[in-house]
């Protein structure tokens, strides 16, 4: 017995060395050519198996786990499931779970650009579509009950979903990458990959310096290519990154019972959904709704105290907005890359001026409050270069990082009080602005 558990390390210890496959805490792989076969996958923590390049992925018997994206960044175009298995099934090489009502994995390197996923399906694993970056149309079964989080991360060519069709989905979740798994890289090598929603850290490890890929929150259809999106009746909220980079995407229909945030950002994630970085043309919402409308181009509360997002951002013929003494908030990003902007007065006091509320507006000139502003966030003119006057009649009680970075022709920030600063970064690119601070407002004659 002895020997041969030595014959079996030094057979794995070869394998290892041989072709640099990271293992994790209580799992092992082996691989040979463009083959790989998995064991063992035993959730630990934050760990779980990655290899880096292979074909074909085999199950042995004792798989039963397989933690969300765990071969997301691997080009596998054919999965086998050992027989004798009790959890896992291959149909179509597709993975399902035993009973086929799982999808768990879509390989990576799967051919075919239309999928329709069997009837028998009623939940879609996290992550099970992740990178696949050659799907066009994808056919849900209408009883789904559940679509995990990520699904369709990172689906570059995704055009087509029948989501508005999936009666019994109840919400869209982002995958949360701190409870999830991390992936070593090993000298900084990861090239390959469309990782948007992520960031790095360099640890020292017995070796020298690795960097750790820790995932961040990863959405649903982030990175597809849809250009209108139904949201079902049934969901009442979608989460923050699930149309990150949808760039192609400029109409969103929200069911009737949708309740959650647009573009406000809270301390409970899964409440509000970002949509401030597309170039939306239309959003409604099926069979009214009781917090919002649309007026005058812009999405705002129906008793217009808030302002969530100017639908007018194509539009190349130069526009003054008057912001009405009604209003009390505008959102993150309400006006951002809104280029035919040119000056902006608010009648009323303002409780908050968003994150990157008025950011990258190439034309704004001029921005004139008449009241009071209570916060003015993070980044809210960032790159609004061609603003020149800043005016608060009133009192600025704070100032986020970067809110004026990059005004470079800037020459005037006025308000009736000093405000807070959060840092130095307030200013920094404001090469125009002789003093890099507020200046006391001053009421013609005095």
């Amino acid at each position: 017995m002895k020997k041969h558990q030595t014959y079996l390390f030094l057979y794995f210890l070869f394998l290892f060395t041989a072709f640099n496959i990271p293992c994790a805490a209580h799992s092992y792989s082996a691989s040979v050519g463009a083959q790989a076969a998995v064991h063992s996958v035993k959730k630990e923590g934050d760990e779980a198996i990655y290899i880096k390049s292979t074909q074909t992925l085999e199950l042995s018997k004792n798989v039963k786990y397989m933690e969300p994206g765990a071969f997301r960044t691997v080009m596998v175009s054919k999965i086998t499931v050992a027989p004798g298995n009790p959890y896992f099934k291959v149909e179509n090489n597709v993975l399902y779970s035993k009973d086929g009502t799982v999808l768990v994995y879509y390989p990576r390197g799967k051919k075919g650009k239309t999928f329709q996923v069997p009837v028998a399906v009623k939940k879609i694993a996290a992550l099970a579509f992740a990178n696949c970056r050659e799907l066009k149309k994808v056919i849900l079964p209408k009883n789904l009950d559940v679509l995990g989080s990520g699904a369709f991360f990172g689906c570059t060519s995704l055009k087509n979903i029948n989501l508005g069709q999936m009666r019994k989905l109840k919400e869209i979740t982002d995958y949360d990458g701190y409870s999830g798994v991390r992936l070593w890289l090993g000298n900084g090598t990861y090239e390959d990959e469309w990782e948007p929603s992520v960031y790095y850290e360099t640890i020292q490890t017995k070796k020298g310096y690795e960097r750790i890929l820790n995932l961040y929150y990863l959405g649903t259809f982030e990175g597809t290519r849809l250009s209108s999106v139904r949201i079902p009746d049934n969901v009442r909220f979608v989460s923050e990154e699930t149309f990150r980079d949808c760039l192609s995407l400029k109409k969103i229909t929200f069911g009737r019972n949708f309740e959650g945030d647009i573009n406000i950002r809270t301390q409970e994630r899964g409440k509000t959904v970002l949509l401030y970085e597309l170039d939306l043309e239309t959003i409604k919402f099926v069979g009214g709704n009781s917090r919002y409308c649309i007026r005058d181009n812009i999405l705002c509360s129906r008793d217009g105290k808030v302002l969530y997002q100017y639908l007018d951002k194509k539009n190349k013929q130069r526009t003054a907005l008057t912001i009405s003494s009604k209003v009390s908030q505008v959102a993150d990003g309400a006006f951002c890359k809104s280029h035919n902007l040119y000056t902006v007065m608010c009648e009323g006091p303002l409780t908050l001026v968003g994150q990157n509320a008025f950011a990258s507006c190439h034309r704004l000139e001029t921005f004139l409050a008449k009241g009071d502003i209570g916060v003015l966030g993070e980044g809210a003119f960032y790159g609004s270069f061609s603003l020149q006057s800043f005016q608060c009649r009133g009192s600025v009680g704070r100032v986020g990082t970067q809110a004026f970075c990059y005004c470079a022709r800037l020459k005037e920030v006025l308000s009736a009080g000093l405000p807070e600063l959060a840092d130095d970064m307030v200013f920094e690119g404001c090469s125009a602005l002789a003093e890099k601070k507020f200046s006391l407002y001053m009421p013609d004659g005095q």
